[in-house]
């Protein structure tokens, strides 16, 4: 049982419990002391009037970004937004500050690559120059292709934790400050760093293995006399394997990073959490999720595209300009895609555990003795 003040369970405490993080079954009390009365249910009063209690049940039924009870798609949309209006600080700043580190970095490792090869500058140089690209444009090519790597590997997992916890904060009408922010998650930022990792290289061993397996079969078949058609087929054939498979996995282990943050678990039980948690919910959760990707894919493209067609223009003239440009542009569509995504994750998870363990009724109670303490 959470203290007064403290968070529920799974916001930062050790697991315990057949449902994890110190919550009780269905049929156990769910809080407060033994004979305590429970909490009133959805749009009604409570025990003793609608003058019980610590102040209006509203503020219970929704103390931050989301009510709390199972969500409905328009209200984890609106949950994502209110997220970023609700501490623009944490959702924007600590975004945008990785960004620029990661940016920084790529552009020193940049700069780096092409001094220790500048044995090989002279046909690098004949080469590039046929495009109207000269050492400078080498560079600039190579740290744009550092940064996307290395936001991908190294920004997105820190983010991602990070925003988890501020999006379950906002959830129940916190608003920490970047500095508790980063205090309460910097211990599981490795943890998400590795996890990030490790799922890329089991993703690249997935995918080579396919394409090697595909590739091989179809030159069996050109062997063999099989028609071109047939070929054709086979090649499709894998490549709609490969991507329900991708798919599959991705929505069965989206909620990782958010339960390795809030749940303070170690990677492999979040792991496991994540998929018990999308067990039953998955074509929920992948509905919810594809439509998010589809909208930041659009949101994301139209922001960068001045930034594409100004840099364009500009990659013969001024490779620095380039650069910047295309650096920037970077920076502004993964901060929205990174924001916008995080959280609707980070909602699909909380949501989920309404929906199977009750989490909504240990919110609500922790809502509740905070509302009385103000």
């Amino acid at each position: 049982m959470s203290t007064p003040g403290e968070p529920p369970a799974g916001w930062g405490e050790t697991p315990q419990g057949p449902l994890g993080y110190g919550q009780p079954q269905y049929g156990q009390p769910q809080y407060g002391p033994p004979g305590a009365l429970p909490p009133a249910g959805y749009g009604q009063p409570g025990p003793g009037g609608p003058g019980w209690g610590p102040g209006p049940l509203p503020t219970t039924d929704r103390p931050g970004i989301v009510p709390l009870r199972p969500l409905a798609l328009g209200e984890i949309l609106d949950g994502a937004f209110g997220a970023v209006r609700a501490n623009p600080r944490v959702m924007l700043g600590v975004p945008a500050a990785v960004l620029v580190a990661c940016t920084l970095v790529s552009v020193v490792l940049g700069l780096l690559v092409v001094g220790l090869t500048s044995a090989l500058s002279a046909g690098i140089d004949a080469d590039l120059s046929e495009v109207g690209l000269g050492p400078g444009g080498y560079a600039s090519l190579t740290s744009i292709g550092l940064q996307a790597v290395i936001v991908q590997l190294v920004a997105v997992p820190v983010l991602n934790g990070l925003l988890a916890g501020a999006v379950g904060d906002a959830v129940l009408g916190r608003r920490p400050s970047v500095t508790e922010t980063w205090h309460r998650t910097r211990g599981r930022l490795l943890r998400l760093v590795g996890y990030t990792l490790l799922l890329f290289l089991a993703a690249s061993v997935l995918v080579v293995g396919i394409v090697a397996g595909t590739v091989a079969l179809i030159v069996t078949q050109v062997d063999a006399g099989t028609s071109v058609w047939a070929s054709v087929g086979t090649g499709l054939a894998a490549l709609l394997v490969l991507v329900v498979l991708v798919l599959w996995l991705q929505v069965r282990l989206l909620f990782t990073p958010a339960a390795l943050v809030l749940e303070k678990q170690g990677v492999w039980r979040s792991v496991t959490r994540a998929w018990r948690l999308t067990r039953k919910g998955f074509w929920h959760v992948l509905g919810i999720w594809l439509l998010a990707t589809i909208m930041v894919a659009i949101i994301s493209g139209v922001v960068a595209y001045p930034f594409t067609l100004v840099g364009g223009l500009l990659v013969t003239v001024s490779p620095v300009a380039y650069t910047a440009l295309s650096l920037l542009g970077s920076i502004v569509s993964g901060m929205l895609t990174t924001v916008f995504m995080s959280s609707i994750v980070a909602l699909l998870y909380i949501d989920a555990r309404m929906r199977r363990e009750g989490l909504d009724i240990e919110l609500a109670g922790t809502a509740r003795r905070e509302h009385g303490q103000a």
